[in-house]
């Protein structure tokens, strides 16, 4: 394993590529070539929700900041693949989750002002 140090590693950083023996690897199509990789594996295994169902929810989910709005489109056919069973569980869960986002964004002012004027009480 090569150990990567001070101006070397500034370098790398700074380009956002790496080479080595005269093979340049970029980091963002790294990124890339992992995210293709993710939604190959769950499109092939669609008919099997046990397996892919935790990473659709993470994916799909609206109030998660890793997943990108971009690739929904993508996810959301994936999930069309699924049984017809799990499909309808995973939508709903969906929708709950983007009911309950819009909910705590409205409730926000209300927590915020209570937050800030709380209550005293004497003992």
């Amino acid at each position: 394993m090569m150990c990567l140090l001070g101006t070397e590693w500034e370098d790398i950083t700074k380009r956002n590529i790496h080479t080595k023996d005269d093979k340049s690897v970029s980091f963002i199509n790294a990124y890339t070539y992992a995210e293709e990789g993710k939604s190959l594996f769950l499109e092939k295994y669609a008919q099997y929700p046990d397996v892919i169902r935790y990473w659709l929810a993470l994916y799909i989910d609206p109030t998660n900041s890793v997943a990108k709005e971009t690739n929904l489109p993508r996810f959301l056919h994936i999930v069309d693949l699924m049984p017809e069973v799990d499909r309808d569980i995973l939508l709903a869960w969906r929708e709950y989750r983007i009911k309950l986002k819009e909910y705590q964004e409205k409730t926000k002012a209300l927590r915020d002002s209570l937050d800030a004027n709380k209550p005293r009480f004497i003992n």
